[in-house]
């Protein structure tokens, strides 16, 4: 595929463009400029829920600071006090935190471990890289931060302005942390369920945690890490539920808290480095993207800005202002933050393929995102429509929400359909079409068992003449219903299958039995077929996404929601 050279203003016009063959992935960009320069990772930080973290595309590794609770949901927010910088996190989406694992804290003195937050200054980031610097009373810290895969590295500079000789460099390591809001503001708040660590040197550690909770129900999963430092540790050890500082190299815990200590004498503004890498399918391979990982910052950093330099440059833009062309490659650049990519052997619940976790969800980005990636990235959107049709086959149903290897929730219709019925009209290739069809068919005509996580909302939802006003969302789960019916139809027409393809499209026709051309909206109908009473187009729910008739909007949100 040719480059893509458009104003900034119309390019994403793409997503829309007539059906395209794909022979090879779209040229690198070799712009002048690194286009990363033109990135600022903190747009959307306040209102957006995003990350400002070290990271490359689709990796599993972001750091990242994350504040005194109650948490935003990524973790991160530009005030209040630091805790450290944790290594996996979610950007951009909603809900109840997850992840926000392995917390390191970085200080001068002795171990802090109750009393371990930090004031921040100097904050700055762009495309696989963050740095901060960390105050306390005793010292600051400056930290630089950078990230391939599964591994970040940090470059740590401690220092006190009372121009000691040397000063004690303490690294606090929490592993039982969590981005959370806690139990009182979220139903399925995530925490800590159990895990071990080892002091294997007095340079080295490793161990596995388990978690679960967070957006969109329980989610069980455990993360195996190993961890590497430059410099010789003096002093070590663990500590527990007590918070007491411990001499044992190796500890155990459930259900409370644990973590571990070490501590060095440097000189004043010495430096130490720290590589800390995970896995969520065992230890061996932790302790390989931990070898993988070269100790030089400024090397790590160069191959992490030239992978999102790779994916930036898939498309060129000229002209307009230049706060135009940083919104632009800003925008981009979230569109390639999730889901995360698990490469063969990643996955624990299975590993014949590469897998995409933190789906959250296709609701989220079937207009948007995957159609712009099918263009510009089809290697990576091939791989994602791969992976749903895996867990079609091992889990039995297409998910919406998929997150840390489970169903999350369904936040709309089935659209894993229009994602997949996209693929197949702008032939994608790679994957099994017929498969894929099976998979949307089977969303079009069965009934879901459990229909908030996998599935339509009513049997035979295909096939309906309204649904419900007594099904939560019932309106506009009608009108997802009707486009995902369209958008089987039009892969059926594309396949030569014709019966079908008109099959399809007169179902999708049938959304118009909840359409009042009186009000000129789309309306809840009652079992009897009535229009449901004390109708307003403007009335939403302070929780929107419990309806009662719309997802997250009124009647008049919805109102052109037929695109089809």
């Amino acid at each position: 595929m040719s480059k893509t050279l458009l104003p900034a203003s119309l390019v994403l016009v793409l997503c829309f463009l007539r059906p395209v063959a794909f022979a090879q992935p779209a040229p690198k960009h070799s712009p002048s400029i690194s286009l990363s320069a033109y990135v600022d990772p903190f747009i959307g930080v306040e209102f957006g829920n995003t990350s400002p973290a070290a990271c490359v595309p689709f990796g599993v590794i972001k750091v990242s600071p994350d504040v005194q609770k109650p948490h935003t949901t990524s973790g991160y927010s530009s005030t209040g006090l630091v805790e450290g910088l944790s290594h996996i996190h979610t950007s951009g989406t909603g809900g109840g935190g997850r992840y926000g694992n392995l917390l390191l804290c970085p200080q001068v003195g002795p171990v802090a471990i109750k009393n371990r937050f930090s004031s921040r200054s100097n904050e700055y980031a762009s495309p696989g890289f963050f740095g901060i610097t960390l105050q306390r009373v005793p010292g600051d810290v400056k930290v630089r931060s950078t990230a391939s895969a599964f591994c970040a590295l940090h470059e740590l500079q401690f220092y006190d302005w009372a121009k000691s000789d040397s000063i004690t460099a303490t690294l606090l390591f929490d592993v039982s942390h969590v981005v959370s809001r806690g139990p009182g503001l979220d139903t399925n708040h995530h925490h800590f369920v159990g895990g071990q660590v080892s002091l294997t040197s007095d340079s080295t550690f490793s161990g596995s945690a388990s978690f679960a909770g967070g957006w969109g129900g329980r989610n069980p999963y455990q993360v195996f890490f190993a961890g590497a430092i430059s410099h010789p540790m003096s002093l070590s050890g663990c500590w527990g539920a007590d918070s007491i500082p411990l001499a044992s190299k190796t500890l155990s815990a459930s259900h409370s808290s644990l973590g571990f200590w070490a501590s060095s004498r440097l000189k004043n503004f010495g430096k130490l480095k720290v590589k800390i890498a995970v896995s969520f399918a065992s230890l061996a391979k932790a302790k390989a993207s931990l070898q993988s990982c070269a100790w030089s910052f400024d090397a790590v950093r160069a191959q992490s800005a030239a992978e999102w330099d790779s994916y930036l440059g898939k498309i060129e833009v000229r002209g307009g202002s230049p706060e135009a062309t940083k919104m632009f490659y800003s925008s981009l650049y979230h569109t390639f933050l999730m889901p995360h990519r698990l490469p063969i052997g990643e996955n624990p619940n299975w590993s014949g393929l590469t897998h995409y976790w933190d789906h959250y969800c296709i609701w989220d980005v079937h207009r948007s995102v995957m159609p712009l990636h099918t263009l510009i990235a089809p290697e990576r959107q091939r791989e994602i429509v791969n992976s749903l049709l895996e867990i079609y086959q091992q889990k039995g149903w297409l998910p919406d929400g998929w997150v840390a290897g489970h169903y999350a929730q369904v936040q709309g219709g089935s659209n894993a359909d229009v994602v997949l019925a996209d693929a197949i009209i702008k032939d994608l290739g790679g994957f099994n079409p017929e498969l894929a069809l099976k998979a949307m068919v089977k969303n079009a005509n069965m009934a879901s068992d459990r229909p908030e996580k996998y599935g339509r909302a009513i049997a035979s939802a295909g096939n309906f003449q309204f649904v419900p006003a007594s099904i939560k969302n019932s309106v506009s789960l009608a009108l997802e219903y009707s486009y995902n019916d369209f958008a089987i139809g039009q892969a059926y027409a594309h396949m030569c299958k014709t019966a079908q393809a008109d099959d399809y499209l007169a179902r999708s026709k049938k959304i118009f039995r909840h359409f009042d051309v009186q009000s000129k909206y789309f309306r809840p109908i009652d079992s009897s077929g009535n229009w449901a009473p004390n109708f307003s187009p403007d009335f939403v729910k302070p929780d929107s996404w419990n309806g009662p008739y719309f997802y997250e909007g009124s009647a008049r949100d919805y109102a052109t929601d037929i695109p089809h």
